[in-house]
């Protein structure tokens, strides 16, 4: 039929069925079996017959077959952005848009395929924002200015529509004349960030409240129980008589528990001092080895009252440390008191030190109940312990921020009815330290069978930089 066709184009002209009364027959596209595509036209030759031409178009119909993907690729790309996006061209007409932003601004789609101009677009957008309108004025004059100093960026302004939506706007010129403008609606992330600033705020007055309730509190106790105290000291003095033996008792107890609720007063304040980050240290070279042996001296009397044997274990030549006289006494005091309410009669309390390469290990041992698992993280928190006879439960938790402002961490090992033994690892010159800490944490919790892996050596920590004169919240690490 086809070629029965075609001959009869030649053999009767116009009188053919099809032809068009121009006497042209309508164009046909032929495809080749090796691939190539042929466009044909025919027309009538005016001295008779027929006037075929060929025009090869594969390189013109591959080339609009890869336009026509580009264009489906881009349209689709652009249809799944969150962020609404729009392009105006070099004559302020719409050019092209995304469903993001017709549904974004509420705009008639019909409207939009018509190619609005950018005045048009703008102003019904306008019409939808509450609070930076300016914005959008300023965006519409970069799309339709060719002066270089209106076709400036715009990036993430911020909207306020009238339905509550807040919207980050941006303008980008491109190459060609055109301008892309685009829209982000951040209205969750901008009510996370305004939640977020409100509960720091809050979080911040919470802590100024506390620190002035702490401060407020120990002033008002200390003033009386300091009274209570020197009168009680007078009285044991027997400076107004003589006392009886109940009496020295009765004394003995007033004392007792004036001097620690004395010390637990100290403890609050240093606690929330170093919180706040207004302790600093005094830093000189100590005797490792007299400091040691100082403080078993001092807690003789206290590991007398306590049944409890106190040894020290350290050598005779390990030399000098770099810390805060006052506060690495206030470290070991604290450990040690912690021992002694954990270790019952008969119990053996060991405090020693050793060095490792760059660093000092002053550690605390007891044969005491033990601490759980569960517990052993929860001992460093201010007014927390492992029992309901341990006490305020400060010790601990000073001990680790005062270590930490030294540049230093601590280690826990305990196990129930095994002892606990706390082991602060403190550089020998904080001068020296360069290298920055592997991690923030600066409590170790681990079992007792690590005990004699160094932390230097074990792979814990390496040399480390010297942190900020405060002391970071501790974490645990398994």
């Amino acid at each position: 039929a086809w070629k029965r066709r075609q001959l009869a184009l030649y053999t009767e002209g116009m009188a053919a069925p099809g032809v068009e009364r121009t006497g042209r027959e309508p164009d046909e596209v032929w495809h080749l079996p090796d691939g190539r595509t042929l466009r044909v036209s025919r027309a009538r030759h005016p001295l008779g017959g027929i006037l075929i031409v060929f025009d090869d178009i594969t390189e013109k119909m591959a080339l609009e077959a890869r336009y026509n993907t580009q264009i489906n690729v881009q349209r689709a790309t652009l249809n799944n952005l969150s962020e609404g996006v729009a392009v105006f061209g070099a004559d302020g007409r719409l050019r092209l848009y995304n469903t993001a932003f017709q549904k974004m601004w509420r705009l008639d789609e019909a409207t939009l395929s018509s190619r609005p101009h950018v005045e048009a677009t703008f102003t019904a957008m306008t019409e939808r924002v509450t609070s930076g309108g300016d914005l959008l004025t300023l965006a519409k004059r970069r799309a339709t200015s060719m002066s270089p100093e209106d076709r400036q960026p715009i990036r993430d302004e911020i909207l306020t529509l009238s339905d509550g939506r807040t919207l980050a706007l941006g303008a980008e010129p491109l190459p060609d004349g055109a301008t892309l403008v685009y829209f982000l609606d951040v209205t969750d992330s901008r009510e996370r960030e305004k939640e977020l600033k409100e509960r720091n705020a809050l979080l911040e007055d919470i802590d100024r409240q506390k620190s002035k309730f702490v401060d407020h509190v120990s002033y008002h106790l200390r003033t009386p129980l300091s009274s209570i105290i020197g009168f009680a000291e007078m009285i044991d003095g027997q400076m107004f008589g003589v006392l009886n033996d109940r009496q020295k008792d009765y004394i003995a107890s007033i004392l007792s528990a004036s001097y620690h609720l004395r010390d637990l007063i100290t403890d609050i304040i240093d606690l929330a001092a170093v919180d706040a980050g207004q302790v600093s240290l005094d830093e000189a070279d100590l005797d490792i080895r007299e400091l040691l042996t100082n403080a078993a001296t001092y807690s003789a009397l206290k590991a007398e009252d306590t049944q409890v044997t106190l040894a020290v274990e350290c050598e005779k030549d390990i030399g000098l440390i770099r810390a805060d006289p006052r506060r690495l006494k206030q470290i070991l005091f604290n450990l040690l008191s912690n021992a002694f309410a954990y270790t019952g009669a008969g119990g053996t309390v060991t405090m020693g030190a050793d060095r490792t390469p760059g660093l000092v290990r002053i550690w605390v041992a007891d044969s005491g109940r033990g601490v759980s698992s569960n517990d052993q993280a929860r001992v460093f928190e201010p007014f927390e312990s492992s029992g309901p006879s341990a006490g305020a439960g400060l010790g601990l938790s000073l001990v680790q921020r005062l270590v930490s402002l030294h540049g230093g961490w601590v280690r826990l090992e305990s196990a129930p009815s095994e002892g606990t033994r706390v082991t602060c690892f403190l550089p020998a010159d904080p001068r020296t330290l360069e290298a920055p800490p592997e991690s923030s944490g600066n409590i170790i919790v681990t079992k007792p069978g690590d005990r004699s892996k160094p932390a230097a050596e074990g792979g814990e920590r390496k040399t480390r930089r010297r942190p900020k004169r405060s002391a970071p919240r501790a974490e645990a690490a398994e």
